[in-house]
């Protein structure tokens, strides 16, 4: 079984907004202002575990200030509300 134990995804708003996110949230840019960090969604973990024969990810949070972490929980409950874990 592989594990893949660090992962993190964020919401398509976070990829499509990132500059957005670079400005108002320090540790957020300290981590994703390289054009070459990867913003995945939860759909995208899943096809890149798939195609990389990965059994489990562990999505883990994020340090972030409220403003985003707020984007994130909200549509983390979203998720849930459909069902979609």
């Amino acid at each position: 079984m592989i594990i893949d134990f660090h992962t993190h995804i964020f919401p398509q708003e976070v990829r499509e907004n990132r500059e957005e996110y670079l400005t108002r949230d320090r540790t957020f840019a300290e981590m994703y202002a390289n054009p070459k960090a990867k913003i995945a969604t939860a759909e995208e973990l899943l096809q890149s575990r798939d195609e990389h024969g990965v059994d489990v990810s562990v999505a883990l949070g994020e340090s972030m200030s409220c403003v985003s972490a707020t984007t994130i929980t909200c549509w983390r409950r979203r998720r849930r509300a459909r069902g979609e874990s």
